[in-house]
């Protein structure tokens, strides 16, 4: 039976195979593959991250959602999602400018990743909305650091735009969520947020049902 395996060696990729002639004795042959696998990888990072923020999108967020559900439903743990969005970041694009709109994207999502965990995962959901995945996170600790964003956030002086503001709405896992209905619940305490004059935090304290 051949055996066959792709070895990465000295930063190039080879497909390799051993195919028995008769006992003990094989031939062996290689062959180089490293266009094709660095294709492969820049279909992957094209297809799971947000070019612009080279942070991950929402099909690759929900993926991970997925599985984080899984888990949780086999080990009985927990975990909590955020939804942030920036307030009034369509005033920032009409008085000055697409450009420094991309700047506050760009700003923002740096001041994000450089608080979160590396096992948390940070997507962008759409336009100035982010999301964040937080695993093994109940909702407490999870609007702690929604608020520790959030006033980092409030002190981001960024060039020929000033202070921003941000949303922020926090759900954890209930054993009978869906991916839809927990990201629905953390949209809704963010628009809850919104509600109650932006700038703040606002979260739903309620655990999975016994």
């Amino acid at each position: 039976m051949p055996i066959n395996e792709v070895l990465q060696i000295e930063g190039r990729f080879w497909d390799i195979w051993w195919v028995p002639l008769e006992d003990n004795v094989y031939l062996h042959y290689a062959v180089d593959v490293t266009k094709f696998k660095k294709m492969e990888e820049e279909l992957y990072r094209l297809a799971t991250t947000d070019s612009s923020l080279n942070i991950f999108n929402r099909r690759y967020f929900i993926q991970e959602l997925e599985k984080e559900m899984e888990r949780a439903k086999r080990a009985g743990c927990n975990f909590s999602v955020i939804m942030m969005d920036i307030d009034h970041f369509k005033d920032v694009n009409d008085r000055f400018g697409h450009n420094a709109g991309d700047l506050v994207l760009k700003i923002m999502t740096e001041t994000i990743r450089n608080r979160i965990r590396k096992i948390d995962v940070l997507a962008r959901w759409g336009g100035e909305e982010f999301i964040i995945l937080l695993p093994e996170t109940d909702v407490e600790s999870a609007a702690k650091l929604a608020e520790d964003l959030r006033k980092k956030v409030n002190e981001l002086d960024i060039p020929e735009v000033g202070r921003i503001t941000a949303s922020f709405g926090v759900a954890c896992y209930r054993q009978d969520d869906t991916v839809d209905s927990l990201v629905k619940r953390a949209d809704d305490m963010m628009y809850e947020a919104k509600t109650m004059g932006r700038n703040c935090v606002r979260y739903s304290s309620l655990q999975s049902p016994q």
